[in-house]
């Protein structure tokens, strides 16, 4: 059996820069596991999907994706419905996917469902939990907070929006 054509979706922005920070290693560590891998980086918000869709259209048979819950959303949309797997590389700001199928240990193997609500001629998909209002405020608010990460992070932006 051959080796598996991996293809990585960076987004260097997530983790307020880390991602950007690590990216180097981290790709160069998979590339030692998996030969010749197919790599794009995000560029703008959004840009996940047409990547993501860029490297199932060049061969991937997986596609490990350095990001956050953003870039795992995007890419997650784009490969509902195929046989094609997702490796998380979760360095987000607070890695809620990562955390709400994995916990504290590592699983591998796990499925997730994605979900998409559709009203008026927008369509949006979620891979985890999807916020209206308040949450979404909070969601937000985080993108413009330095410094914290995690449930801190979460914190100051809640009581900043309130």
């Amino acid at each position: 059996m051959s080796d598996p054509k991996v293809g990585i979706l960076v987004n260097p922005t997530a983790g307020k820069g880390r991602v950007g920070r690590i990216a180097k290693r981290v790709i160069g560590r998979l590339s030692e596991i998996f030969p010749e891998p197919l790599i794009r980086f995000t560029e703008r918000r959004g840009d996940g999907t047409s990547k993501a869709r860029s490297l199932l259209d060049a061969g991937a048979d997986v596609v490990a994706c350095l990001g956050g819950d953003g870039t795992f959303r995007e890419v997650a949309e784009t490969l509902a419905g195929t046989a094609v797997p997702m490796a998380l590389l979760s360095c987000g700001s607070g890695n809620d996917l990562a955390r709400s199928l994995f916990g504290k240990r590592i699983s591998l193997g796990k499925a997730i469902d994605i979900g998409f609500a559709r009203s008026a001629g927008i369509s949006v998909s979620f891979a985890s939990v999807m916020g209206i209002g308040f949450d979404a405020l909070v969601a937000e608010g985080i993108s413009a907070i330095r410094g914290l990460s995690g449930f801190p992070l979460y914190l100051v932006s809640t009581l900043l929006a309130l």
